[in-house]
């Protein structure tokens, strides 16, 4: 649990601009470490110090369901109560960060359930773009469609241990699908 505290703390450090006292690789071992939480649930919520740390894992590619958003939205109501929680790191599973919203919704035939889907991720998206507190990211993998702008929607973005075989960006393009407008605001 130390080295948890100690590679948060450097995190915390990083996203204030204060020069980080670890390694790159010390970086990405912290980011892993985060990302070795376990837990039943989709979404889970940590302290380590004053850094709030929210860690997603579905067991595969983290994809932007309904259960996942609103787990991710109580989690970051948890933080919001906690006055002590100065900074938040968010990060996915150990291969992926986020493949991007649900195929199955949005693929399925149900065009309000897509409409419902895509409104929930923009809100999750502006709610972590303008949060109070710092959000860094530890990309531990692929970060696809929404989850790519999950990205772009944080202060910092730490990638993935050189070596990994993860891709990032709006792959909505590849398969000639115009990405919803919220993504190119």
């Amino acid at each position: 649990m130390r080295s948890v505290i100690v590679n948060a703390r450097a995190l915390l450090s990083l996203s204030q601009g204060v020069t980080p006292k670890l390694s790159t690789q010390r970086y990405a071992a912290a980011v892993r470490n985060f990302a070795s939480v376990s837990s039943s649930s989709l979404v889970t919520y940590t302290k380590a110090g004053n850094v709030g740390v929210i860690g997603m894992d579905d067991g595969k590619m983290n994809s932007f369901s309904f259960e996942m958003m609103n787990q991710l939205n109580d989690k970051l109501d948890d933080i919001e109560n906690d006055q002590d929680v100065k900074a938040v790191v968010l990060h996915g599973n150990e291969k992926c960060f986020s493949a991007g919203f649900d195929l199955g919704v949005m693929m399925g035939k149900d065009k309000n359930a897509v409409a419902d889907m895509i409104t929930e991720g923009c809100k999750i998206g502006l709610r972590l773009f303008e949060h109070r507190l710092p959000i860094v990211i530890g990309c531990t993998g692929h970060g696809l469609a929404m989850g790519a702008i999950t990205l772009l929607a944080s202060d910092l973005r730490i990638g993935p241990p050189k070596g990994t075989k993860a891709k990032i960006g709006l792959n909505e393009v590849a398969i000639n699908v115009s990405p919803p407008i919220f993504m190119l605001e």
